[in-house]
């Protein structure tokens, strides 16, 4: 794999963290991991050359594939020992930053690929909260949270805009779009011991609506897909597991809620949500198996690479024997199909069954969110319990 990450990534045409940026964080965090200096010649002549395209690159919008990619990723060189100050890096281009979140709140686009909460992962250290202008944007982001909120009985919610209908008002309940990320970002707050009068309000207004939209009967899932409280006949009932969507992410922000704020019920709750995923195989969750290929998605989006990260995040805390079996038993896994998916040179694509609107759309293979940079740095956090990149993911508290 780092042969053919690193020569995916060496001429810098997608400098970003989805793309080559992803590339860089994984030899960073191979170099943290043994101080083997192959890697960090790797990551300086990746970091030379990402500078000096840094300014031509047409950049999308968002953490994963903005420009923003490039905060989180110098910050996380300097965590590697790879350069000594991101400081004298980012300075300049910080107050772009700062205007992009400032756009996002003012659109209410709030979520972690495209929006706030996803930037704003830069700013969430002890040290940046106390500047008054860091602040004061992180009390705009949470004023424009409780602001734009929708209410029904206790239940806190916002509505799905980039999936579905806002008029439809179904609920992301995932991480990557929906409110999860919004309870892990308050629960965040509250570690960093930020102060705002709101965010009692909206975390327990969160896990109000979460506990009120759980499957009545928990078949393969415990929380639905689609879940909208004014129109249940939207609602549909399996969801798969996954970092974007499902019951991981959930799971995992119940338990990091509950040590936080002291809460066992909270930690009683995760285990529950995690006891159905626990049992999970490959050919029970809902994976995208590529027939022609013959490997399942091994993608940190809604692939192997997450449940393995997951449940490796997860267990830190709850220490299951069982889950740590399945730990080993994703590990294997994903290695088994890493393995399949090397042996191709030629061009992946996704079969016509996956959707008819993505026919012969083609795999990104060495992406983070969908191909091997993902997988290896899965990899890397259950082998070494090495999680410290995973901020882009608003994952690491």
């Amino acid at each position: 794999m780092d042969k053919i990450l690193f020569a995916s990534a060496k001429n810098m045409l997608r400098p970003v963290i989805n793309h080559d940026l992803g590339v860089l964080i994984y030899f960073a965090a191979r170099y943290k991991i043994n101080k083997e200096q192959l890697y960090k010649k790797k990551c300086i002549f990746l970091l030379n050359k990402f500078i000096t395209i840094f300014n031509d690159h047409e950049y999308l919008r968002g953490t994963f594939d903005g420009f923003e990619s490039v905060f989180l990723t110098i910050k996380y060189l300097e965590k590697c020992e790879i350069i000594d100050d991101a400081s004298s890096f980012l300075e300049e281009i910080e107050d772009n930053l700062y205007q992009s979140i400032m756009n996002d709140v003012e659109e209410n686009m709030f979520e972690v690929f495209y929006g706030s909460i996803g930037k704003i992962q830069y700013f969430l250290n002890a040290d940046k909260i106390k500047e008054e202008k860091i602040s004061k944007l992180i009390n705009q982001l949470v004023n424009s949270l409780w602001e734009n909120r929708k209410e029904i009985e206790g239940q806190i919610y916002w509505v799905d805009k980039v999936k579905h209908d806002e008029e439809l008002e179904v609920i992301d309940l995932g991480l990557a779009h929906g409110i999860c990320a919004v309870l892990i970002f308050c629960v965040r707050l509250k570690q960093l011991q930020f102060n705002n009068p709101h965010l009692d309000d909206l975390i327990f207004g969160i896990i109000k609506t979460f506990k009120n939209a759980e499957n009545a009967v928990k078949g393969t899932s415990f929380f639905p897909d689609v879940y909208s409280i004014k129109n249940k006949h939207l609602n549909l009932i399996n969801s798969r597991p996954a970092y974007c969507v499902g019951d991981l992410p959930i799971s995992y922000a119940f338990c990091y809620a509950g040590r936080v704020m002291n809460n066992e019920e909270w930690i009683r709750y995760s285990k529950k949500i995690i006891k159905i995923n626990a049992h999970a195989t490959v050919s029970t969750s809902s994976l995208y198996y590529f027939e022609e290929y013959d490997f399942f998605d091994i993608g940190f989006c809604h692939g192997i690479s997450s449940f393995l990260f997951l449940f490796h995040k997860i267990n830190k805390y709850h220490e299951n024997d069982f889950i740590d079996f399945k730990i080993d038993y994703w590990k294997k896994e994903l290695i088994k199909n890493i393995s399949k998916i090397i042996k191709f040179k030629e061009t992946i694509y996704y079969s016509h069954p996956y959707n008819e609107v993505r026919y012969k759309a083609p795999v990104e293979k060495n992406s983070f969110l969908n191909g091997l940079t993902g997988a290896a740095l899965a990899l890397l956090a259950v082998e070494y319990n090495e999680t410290d990149w995973s901020s882009f993911l608003c994952l690491n508290e």
